[in-house]
């Protein structure tokens, strides 16, 4: 560091993939403004240390100033199976880095998400591309719980849908849902920085008017829609489960994710027994997007 202060400290902490969000979210919320990436094997050839890792395990690399160290070292001891590493003195590169891991990637039949730094090489007249920028606070898109919802979107939307974004992140299915032809989108999250996000890539993707965003609770989201997403933890769907089916119109549809495969049957008997029709169970690794209906199929 040529005896300049050190302005950022890394914490690595190797987590089961399981434990990934429930890991992420419990040191994000000790921590103010922190850092994070989220590293697995196919991160090996930029980060050594991923290549390191066996099967079933991330590396979660948490990013803090020196005065949070303290608080940032006690928060990730706190993960349950999570191993901590020591810290370790970077640069402001790190801010930058995490952009090499994300490249333009096809999720579903039509949507491509790429990065607005780089131009989708070999484009198909059908591809509809997302531009997402997502920053530090979100993934980019592309995990198992967004690339089951965009499948979704890719599926459901046919134009003229009223959507709700229940947990909308980077906005990245609002966007999907707009560029598709919805004719209006209401996204909430209860981070200011989700919400910011979210009005940042509507515009880059043009479709600012279509989407509303907000951090409005669930319980306060006045109306009924088409289509309601809720991409947030399996405990939370739960939690939250008559907030949700009440915004779900008669008829319509409710796709669930963020839900591991062990937690699949816990959240759909909770929505069954509210009279949802169970259309398709979907799996990609260990994580799970149930489709429901709300009474007869739309």
């Amino acid at each position: 560091m040529d005896g300049a202060p050190v302005q950022w400290l890394r914490v690595p902490v190797e987590v089961d993939t399981d434990d990934e969000e429930t890991a992420t979210e419990l040191v994000t919320e000790l921590v103010p403004g922190i850092g994070v990436e989220i590293l697995d094997r196919r991160a090996a050839l930029l980060v050594p240390e991923a290549g390191k890792l066996r099967p079933g395990r991330i590396l979660l690399r948490f990013y803090v100033t020196p005065d949070q160290i303290e608080l940032a070292v006690s928060a990730a001891n706190q993960i349950e199976r999570g191993r901590v590493g020591a810290p370790e003195a970077v640069s402001d590169e790190w801010k930058e880095n995490w952009k090499k891991f994300f490249k333009p990637t096809r999720v579903s039949p039509r949507f491509v998400v790429r990065p607005p730094w780089e131009a989708h090489a070999e484009p198909q007249q059908t591809d509809i591309e997302v531009v997402i920028e997502p920053g530090m606070a979100f993934g980019t898109g592309t995990h198992e719980t967004t690339r089951l919802c965009l499948r979704a979107v890719d599926q459901l939307i046919k134009g003229g849908e009223t959507v709700l974004d229940v947990g909308c992140g980077s906005g990245v299915l609002s966007v999907a849902a707009a560029l598709l032809g919805a004719a209006s989108i209401v996204a909430i999250d209860v981070e200011q920085d989700a919400v910011n996000a979210t009005i940042d890539n509507a515009e880059r993707n043009r479709v600012t008017s279509l989407i509303t965003p907000s951090l409005t609770l669930l319980a306060d989201v006045k109306g009924v829609y088409d289509i309601v997403f809720a991409n947030i933890l399996a405990s939370v769907l739960i939690e939250v489960s008559e907030d949700i089916i009440a915004r779900v119109a008669p008829g319509g549809h409710l796709v669930l994710s963020g839900i591991l495969d062990a937690d699949g049957d816990a959240v759909s008997d909770v929505y069954v027994r509210h009279g949802f029709v169970m259309l398709e169970r979907v799996q990609d690794g260990d994580w799970l997007s149930l489709h429901l209906t709300h009474g007869a199929a739309a």
